[in-house]
């Protein structure tokens, strides 16, 4: 039922902040029997982020409680010229 996926969303959330001190957020999903995750970190090491990321999705795959159909990554990479410009632009 929508409760006891609701209810699991927010056990697995707050597992993975208890573990990884990684932000979580449940998103919308078209399918009441299945919940959506999102996460976001911020770092400056590529390879160490990668590594934090095959942990917390291997974490969720080897739970027990949930099966994980599907995952995705993406990488934002920022360079200092587009940090300024968003600084200028917001008059930081």
């Amino acid at each position: 039922t929508d409760t006891s996926v609701k209810r699991m969303a927010q056990k697995m959330k707050d597992r993975l902040w208890s573990k990884f001190k990684i932000s979580v957020a449940e998103l919308d999903s078209s399918n009441s029997s299945e919940m959506v995750l999102g996460a976001a970190m911020v770092g400056q090491d590529e390879p160490q982020l990668r590594t934090r990321i095959d942990k917390i999705v291997h974490f969720i795959s080897e739970s027990g409680t949930l099966e994980m159909i599907h995952n995705e990554i993406e990488m934002i990479h920022f360079d200092d010229l587009e940090i300024e410009k968003d600084f200028e632009k917001y008059g930081l």
